[in-house]
């Protein structure tokens, strides 16, 4: 394993990159959190697995809050149409679809303490009124509907255009093996996660590359998830490059689990009632000299872009330099409004603590644990091997054991 703790120390220095650079870099903050297989829903089996030697699976009472939530459509049109959506999905496109929810994959692929209806028992009335046993189909149906509401509303409502944002997101999650992320904590546990009966060999081998990966990048840049807002949304904290150096495979991977990683948080933290998250890009040590190489940032962006739309809720950039401020301007009348409402810049203490009391709540230090008195964002205490090790769905310092019982 590289170093886990910080020791960096960095020096301020603003580098003036070409406008193409600005230009890609600020989409970079924007978008990713906007956020050949057997089939688009993943080779994991769909059998419950045994999981006794390792502790990260959600609260029983957590998963089930999770599972009762319906989706936020805003009225039955909506509901009606992103039925209709997923009508047109082949049987693995619907489950793939119901998967993006960390909640429904833990439920269908990791537990074994949940029931759920047979065939015989659909068959049966008794059966089906059986309220101690889930509906796997009418939970599949209900999370691919959310899914299929996002690029639905991401395309302005307009359905042809959303079920074929849909289906090549979902291609592109089976060809990048999204799901396999997921299992990153695991592998810490060797003897455990040799016994997993729910992976094959290729794919366990598959998560210990990408575990690697994520180890080795982490330290180049740290991005975890921090906090929650006042609604109880993830915050995720992205810090200023510390090297140029990058592989770039390791760099997607990265960008996934921690897009991943945040939105099991808000699902987790808001027992489903969010969907989005905040997040929080800190500039104060920037320097453009450390950027990832811009064809990588470009095919990283637009690839998470495809995956996660109507995921950003909000951006705030803290202690932008003024090239950026003034790229911001100049954009400023050529971005919707839609994408205007969702970014801030803020510098200096007072913005800060204007901005982020009203986005995270007057509790901002037990929120935030990551920010300072000064309302400057420190990296310090960050410890990448027990961040690494922790639940996905859990913030970089755990805020509450049972979300469930928060009202």
């Amino acid at each position: 394993h590289a170093p886990m703790k910080m020791g960096m120390k960095r020096r301020r220095r603003h580098h003036h990159p070409s406008f193409l650079s600005c230009t890609v870099l600020l989409l970079l903050a924007l978008l990713p959190l906007s956020l050949g297989s057997k089939s688009a829903a993943s080779s994991l089996t769909t059998n419950n697995v045994m999981m006794t030697t390792i502790t990260t699976m959600m609260e029983k009472e957590t998963l089930l809050t999770i599972l009762a939530e319906k989706g936020p459509f805003e009225n039955e049109d909506d509901e009606t149409a992103c039925r209709e959506l997923v009508e047109e999905l082949s049987p693995d496109e619907e489950e793939a679809a119901a998967q993006t929810s960390f909640a429904y994959f833990e439920a269908t692929q990791l537990r074994q303490d949940l029931q759920f209806l047979s065939t015989e028992d659909n068959d049966d009335d008794e059966g089906k009124n059986d309220t101690t046993k889930l509906d796997k189909t009418q939970l599949q149906q209900q999370f691919a509907m959310r899914e299929a509401r996002r690029h639905y509303i991401g395309e302005d409502r307009n359905a042809e255009r959303a079920l074929h944002s849909l289906r090549e997101a979902l291609s592109l999650r089976s060809e990048l093996r999204v799901n396999l992320v997921r299992f990153i904590p695991l592998a810490a546990h060797e003897e455990a996660f040799d016994n997993l009966t729910v992976l094959s060999d290729a794919e366990k081998a598959v998560v210990r590359t990408f575990r690697a990966q994520v180890e080795q990048e982490f330290p180049r840049q740290y991005t975890i998830t921090g906090g929650l807002d006042v609604d109880r949304s993830a915050v995720v904290v992205r810090f200023p490059r510390l090297t140029s150096e990058t592989d770039v495979d390791g760099y997607l991977t990265t960008l996934l689990y921690v897009t991943e990683r945040a939105l099991a948080a808000t699902e987790y933290y808001s027992t489903g009632r969010q969907e989005k998250v905040l997040a929080l890009s800190e500039y104060l040590d920037y320097n453009s000299a450390n950027a990832p190489p811009i064809w990588s940032l470009k095919d990283s962006v637009l690839k998470l872009q495809h995956m996660y739309p109507e995921r950003l809720k909000k951006m705030i950039l803290t202690d932008p330099p003024f090239w950026m401020r003034a790229l911001y301007s100049l954009l400023f009348p050529l971005l919707s409004k839609s994408t205007v409402d969702k970014v801030s810049m803020t510098s200096g203490a007072s913005e800060k603590e204007t901005v982020l009391t009203e986005l995270i709540g007057d509790n901002v230090p037990k929120s935030l644990p990551l920010l300072q008195e000064d309302w400057s964002i420190s990296s310090d205490s960050i410890d990448i091997e027990q961040y690494l090790n922790q639940p996905m769905y859990q913030t970089h310092s755990p805020l509450e054991s049972s979300p469930a019982c928060q009202e």
